[in-house]
């Protein structure tokens, strides 16, 4: 009997045994499964990451390809290049897509954005480096009181003009608004004393904050002509103020706004100014009715009909999956890619 008992107790104790080893297989089973799925997750995740990116690379390549067989001698909203949803809206590359697209402006009414599939050309802003740092001062405050005058956010103030103008001269004299190393080194960085190499330097300066960094994108650039020139086709409302109002002496800012909207809004965002350089004030004082003698060499000093460097910003995904984001700049002329950052 107690032969038999021991015989009952050692064939449950194996039994028990075996099941333990069976749970803690299944465990390591289920644990191998569950890395691999994860793995599998991983490598498609990054597979769909690889992809992505270079359909975004792709976008701007596109992008490249369209302004180099666009007329380089004038350039308006009427290109491509510009506004072409055939070109730049959900392109397919294989499972990827690509947008290029941009804000171009908001509703008055709804303030809801009005979105182009194309490109942004920089020679619609003011370059912070050009060569003329005079020229830049004067056309940067007249930009503030432009601004200053369409809203209330005091987005260019003098303090950031003057330490934009002391980040780019070579001095360690501050102007009196503005900030030198002396300022900086507390912060734990110099003074450039030279030309910006991208525009996010200006969330360096003296002054700046993040909000104030992205309005004042649509207005600022570090690309385009060393003497300043803005493309009088596409630039906007502020921009072609501030140009005006740094050119024509003795003329409020309300004048100079009103002027600028007198060119948009005979263009209506589109129209072509197709004269050679030396006839582009007879163009303008066509639509304005209003540029001094005096003044005429000054503002045409400022003014062009084409666009040399564009920025693209491109949104490619796998059916919403994962969406890679990536913006660049290049310059048309030379067929090269100045600047390029992914997200």
């Amino acid at each position: 009997m107690w032969i038999l008992y021991r015989r009952i107790k050692y064939k449950g104790s194996l039994l028990l045994n075996t099941l333990w080893v069976l749970f803690i297989l299944s465990l390591l089973a289920f644990a191998l499964a569950w890395r691999m799925s994860l793995e599998i997750r991983m490598t498609k995740h990054a597979l769909y990451q690889l992809k992505d990116l270079y359909a975004a690379k792709s976008g701007v390549m596109r992008a490249m390809e369209v302004t180099r067989k666009d007329s380089p001698g004038i350039d308006s909203f009427r290109d491509k290049w510009a506004n072409s949803p055939e070109l730049f809206k959900d392109i397919k590359i294989g499972d990827s897509s690509f947008a290029v697209s941009y804000i171009y402006t908001y509703k008055p009414d709804t303030k809801e954005p009005v979105v182009y599939y194309g490109l942004v050309d920089e020679d619609r802003k003011i370059n912070l480096n050009i060569d003329d740092p005079a020229k830049l001062g004067k056309v940067l405050n007249s930009l503030r009181l432009t601004l200053d005058e369409e809203n209330t956010d005091k987005l260019l103030t003098e303090e950031i003009i003057d330490s934009i103008l002391d980040w780019r001269d070579g001095d360690d004299s501050p102007r009196p608004q503005g900030a030198e190393s002396s300022f900086y080194k507390e912060i734990g960085y110099a003074c450039r004393n030279g030309k910006f190499s991208v525009l996010e330097e200006l969330m360096l300066i003296r002054g700046m904050s993040k909000e104030k960094f992205d309005k004042l994108t649509e207005y600022l650039t570090i690309y385009g002509s060393s003497d300043g020139k803005v493309n009088v086709n596409t630039a906007g409302r502020e921009v072609l103020a501030a140009v005006i109002l740094s050119s024509v002496a003795n003329l409020s800012v309300t004048d100079a706004l009103s002027i600028a909207g007198d060119i948009i809004s005979q263009r209506q965002g589109e129209l072509i100014y197709e004269t050679a350089d030396e006839r582009i004030f007879e163009a303008i004082e066509d639509v304005t009715g209003f540029i001094p003698e005096g003044d005429k060499e000054a503002f045409k000093n400022w003014l062009k009909l084409n666009s040399d460097y564009f920025r693209v910003n491109v949104e490619a995904q796998i059916n919403r999956i994962v969406v890679k984001k990536a913006e660049a700049v290049y310059r048309r002329s030379k067929n090269e890619i100045l600047y390029w950052h992914e997200d």
